[in-house]
């Protein structure tokens, strides 16, 4: 396991792009960069820049390219695309992948390892989820503006625990801070609990996170499709805890009041693929395969819909 790759190196991406080929100190691995544009460009010219909350860093990639064939064959895949990326970068990977290639997807979703098996049937896909607040604040520079850094991740639900033992011993070597949880679905819907109803209540009203929770109506509306969410996670297997619709529906309070989120902000580009699919569709799909009542998101997609016309 010597091989690693980054694909996609915007804020997520270029996050832990930097902090690993910063710990990186012994070159014990390779460490490859799959970026595009002018973002690419500048790497390749002056290095990745990090401007984290502590630390300013500049790093250089063993590798940095848009040509996922002029890598070493990678040995463990970073997925760090939006949602809407993800089949065209998994049939990317797929050309480079063995059978012993594991894929870390950081990208939210609650079914990310099923749609990635629609396009590569090798090697090992690892439930995940992600907390950092990243972005690209220019070229070749990306900016840490909150979240601890911290990879949640589990066993594939297929081929078991082999591929997340190593993974594990990986991003530890590499000073990632990570939690191995043989099951980490309950993980993985709560943060889409808080980023599903917000985003698509900001989206749908174009109101910021305090906007929204400062909003009696709103928030009242926020906390109806965590509702909902809940009832459909618990069809799936998933069970919250009793206070976990309030303690997702307070989390708004960590941000700035001007925050928007990351659906907000791809919606109100017209120019910009966005997540509704993530957010919302998938949902109204699971409320039909279980025969579900979402009231709330059945109103809120009829909103978005009005709104992108």
């Amino acid at each position: 396991m010597k091989n690693i790759c980054i694909y996609g190196v915007g804020g997520v991406g270029g996050y832990f792009g930097a902090k690993m080929i910063q710990n990186n100190s012994n070159n014990h691995y390779h460490i490859s960069l799959i970026a595009r544009g002018n973002h690419l460009d500048k790497i390749q010219k002056s290095g990745l820049k990090l401007i984290g909350e502590k630390e300013t860093v500049v790093v250089h990639p063993d590798m940095a390219t848009q040509n996922i064939l002029e890598i070493p064959q990678p040995d463990l895949i970073l997925m760090c695309v939006k949602s809407y990326d993800l089949a065209a970068a998994v049939q990317d990977v797929n050309r480079v992948m063995t059978a012993e290639t594991i894929i870390l997807p950081l990208l939210n979703g609650i079914n990310i390892p099923e749609r990635i098996r629609i396009d590569t049937d090798k090697g090992a896909v690892l439930p995940a989820c992600v907390y950092v607040g990243t972005h690209v604040a220019e070229p070749g520079v990306i900016k840490q503006k909150g979240g601890n850094g911290r990879i949640i991740f589990g066993d594939d639900r297929i081929k078991g625990a082999k591929a997340a033992v190593q993974t594990a011993a990986i991003l530890k070597e590499l000073s990632i801070n990570c939690d191995y949880l043989p099951n980490p679905d309950l993980e993985i819907w709560t943060k889409y609990l808080f980023i599903a109803a917000y985003g698509t209540v900001t989206s749908a009203t174009g109101k910021t996170l305090g906007e929204v929770y400062e909003s009696n109506q709103l928030k009242s509306h926020v906390k109806a499709i965590m509702t909902e969410i809940v009832e459909l996670a618990s069809q799936k297997g998933v069970e919250f805890e009793e206070m976990e619709i309030m303690r997702s529906l307070d989390k708004a309070k960590s941000f700035p009041f001007e925050a928007k989120t990351s659906f907000q902000r791809d919606f109100e580009n017209p120019l910009k693929k966005n997540e509704k699919e993530l957010f919302v569709d998938n949902l109204l799909a699971i409320a039909e395969e279980f025969k579900v009542n979402v009231p709330m998101i059945e109103h809120y997609n009829l909103l978005l819909q009005d709104r992108a016309q």
